[in-house]
């Protein structure tokens, strides 16, 4: 009974050693690079530049439509966070900077996108820095949520196609897609009906958000998730089967943030390559792949380095030292608890609340 945690303890102390970590990230880069090399050779590339050209307008068009249509739901989560933090915040603001910081993480990764872009943009508006880790918190809840629900949906039903080599079995698959789908429903019925509304980090206490917040994050994830997928399944024109392509899209996903390679650039041709061997000439893949990188990882990223731009243009001196706070926009009945609290809002609150002064005088928040 005692060796068990013994090991695991071992183990937690040699994973905890940066040259692990980067000996494990370099090494499952190495082995894509491999893949790819491999693949690379066996790829016309004339064909590929042949099968670019053969895609029409009206195709490209749906492509960026829904490229459009995903961008525009993942925004939708920076309002979750918006409104259950209770800023004043115009939600165009909000939208446009969800926008940038995905454009940004889809390309950069997610401590440069989700979190730095964030904490810039937001940090000029006069949002404190738990009000801009609440945000992020909603944003990667939200997307996380969705993609266990898809995901667990998607291994439960065996559909999933895996790369041949895998030694996976589909059993181990349908277990992994339970547990996501159950972790998923817990996390609704622990927001709709839990009594105990709170969960202990450490030295900070998170508040779950209302069900109807909950729910709002269930349908925007599961809406965001497969149409990417989508995307590539239209430029494949349609001949492999839509949950194999989603399935690589999700696989993709997991080995990004494990290797943090930025948009994951090799792991889904990789992937994908090795799904449909032998059932779509490789040249055509890539094609399919090249243009999918093109609509949906580097316009987006265009505008939003475009909008970035303009943001720092027209920023007041006073926007880069943080602006002026934001108020919560519910109306404050009592004064005095109301300027007791550290923040507004209730995710991240510190477990040690601070007591006014006898001789305090309470002021309105401005």
């Amino acid at each position: 009974m005692s060796a068990e945690p013994a090991i695991f303890g071992k183990a937690k102390e040699i994973w905890a050693k940066p040259w692990v970590r980067h000996g494990l990230t370099a090494a499952f880069f190495l082995l894509v690079c491999v893949l790819l090399i491999q693949q690379a050779r066996t790829i016309e590339w004339v064909e590929v530049k042949a099968a670019i050209q053969r895609y029409d307008h009206r195709t490209l068009a749906m492509t960026a439509g829904l490229s459009f249509l995903s961008y525009l739901i993942y925004s939708w989560y920076d309002l979750l966070g918006r409104h259950y933090i209770k800023l004043s915040l115009s939600p165009a603001t909000c939208m446009g900077t969800a926008f940038m910081a995905y454009a940004f993480n889809q390309s950069l990764g997610a401590l440069i996108g989700t979190v730095g872009f964030r904490a810039r943009l937001y940090s000029r508006h006069g949002l404190t820095a738990m009000q801009i880790s609440k945000i992020i918190a909603v944003s990667i809840v939200t997307n996380w949520l969705g993609y266990a629900v898809v995901a667990g949906v998607l291994f439960v039903s065996g559909a999933l196609v895996l790369p041949e080599g895998w030694d996976t079995e589909k059993s181990v698959l349908q277990v992994i897609g339970g547990v996501m789908l159950a972790a998923s429903a817990g996390y609704l019925i622990l927001c709709a009906f839990g009594k105990q509304r709170e969960v202990g980090l450490r030295h900070w206490r998170f508040k779950l958000p209302s069900f109807p917040i909950a729910m709002l994050q269930f349908i925007f994830a599961v809406l965001h998730w497969p149409l990417a997928a989508a995307i590539v399944y239209l430029l494949l024109d349609g001949r492999i089967e839509y949950v194999t392509v989603l399935g690589a899209l999700l696989l993709t996903a997991v080995a990004v943030v494990l290797t943090h390679i930025p948009a994951g650039i090799g792991v889904l041709e990789a992937i994908l390559l090795g799904i449909l061997k032998n059932r779509i000439p490789a040249a055509e893949i890539v094609a399919a792949l090249l243009v999918f990188r093109a609509i949906y990882y580097l316009a987006p990223l265009l505008v939003a380095t475009a909008m970035y731009l303009k943001v720092e243009a027209t920023a007041k001196p006073s926007d880069a030292r943080g602006g002026k706070p934001q108020r919560n926009n519910k109306p404050q009945r009592n004064k005095k608890k109301t300027s007791a609290r550290a923040d507004n809002g209730s995710l991240g609150q510190p477990t040690a609340r601070r007591r006014p002064s006898a001789h305090a005088s309470f002021k309105p928040t401005r």
